[in-house]
């Protein structure tokens, strides 16, 4: 065992991107207006809100433009404010025109994440997580399991294979255990340790509020469900309830609860 170490995603931007891109390429006309799992937005909404997060990415934090939260104003409420408004702004916009902006934009915020020091202070803070908020890595990370989050919404709505594959899903995962220890934040002396089963899983544990990898000889409780299956709980794709019904649990229940409330985004 030993404490949970960082985590290097930003050479996945650029191919995660280039997924994206083909799975776009190929898709008929109608699919662009298919309703996904993301409340009302269509194909086409969420390809958009992938391209708002990259301009917002580049405008914010290479070229330096301001954008504060407005006094009085919750995050999250200011987020779905300027998520919903560029959404709509979006619907002027043609499919194949916004395969060209995605174009542009996507090798853009995959080389400027790229050539930061993961180790330094990131441009957003990552109010999930309980350690290493402000960390580079983190946040990179941050933008790489959301956008592996909205392709998977794509792809579910028009049939295509998910990226569940190692390469990604384990990222996925490592990045979002981060935000245990704050699910946890009740119950500050539990030791709980968590099995993601399957290709792409792991081992991480909770120890006195703290993330670490791997597994204490004697957890107060062991969670354990499929690798895929937890990533779409922390990303909200799965309901607590959902998950709760694929786990095994053992030891104290009380121990065990607090993960199926994990979330490894805002909202």
């Amino acid at each position: 065992m030993r404490r949970a170490q960082p985590v290097l995603t930003a050479h996945l931007i650029a191919p995660l991107h280039q997924e994206l891109m083909q799975l776009l390429a190929e898709l008929h006309p109608r699919q662009w207006a298919l309703p996904t799992t993301a409340g009302r937005w269509t194909v086409k909404d969420v390809a958009a809100h992938i391209l708002d997060g990259y301009l917002r990415r580049l405008s914010a934090c290479r070229d330096k433009a301001p954008l504060s939260l407005p006094r009085g104003t919750s995050l999250l409420s200011w987020l779905n404010g300027l998520n919903a408004a560029w959404v709509e702004a979006m619907n002027r916009v043609s499919p194949a025109l916004l395969i060209d902006l995605l174009h542009t934009a996507g090798p853009q915020v995959a080389a400027f994440f790229e050539a930061l020091d993961p180790h330094d202070r990131a441009c957003f803070p990552v109010a999930w997580a309980a350690d290493h908020q402000t960390a580079v890595w983190l946040d990179t990370g941050r933008d790489f399991t959301e956008h592996w989050h909205h392709q998977q919404q794509i792809r579910a709505a028009v049939g295509a294979p998910p990226l569940h594959q190692p390469r990604w899903l384990h990222p996925v995962l490592a990045i979002s255990a981060f935000a245990i220890p704050l699910a946890y934040a009740s119950l500050p002396h539990a030791t709980v340790a968590f099995d993601f089963t399957g290709e792409g899983g792991g081992h991480w544990s909770l120890i006195r509020g703290r993330l670490h990898e791997g597994h204490p000889a004697r957890p107060d409780a062991l969670v354990r469900l499929p690798a895929a299956t937890a990533a779409a709980l922390f990303l909200k794709a799965l309901s607590p309830n959902a998950a709760r019904a694929v786990a095994e649990c053992q030891g104290d229940p009380s121990r065990a609860a607090p993960f199926f409330q994990t979330l490894a985004l805002i909202g």
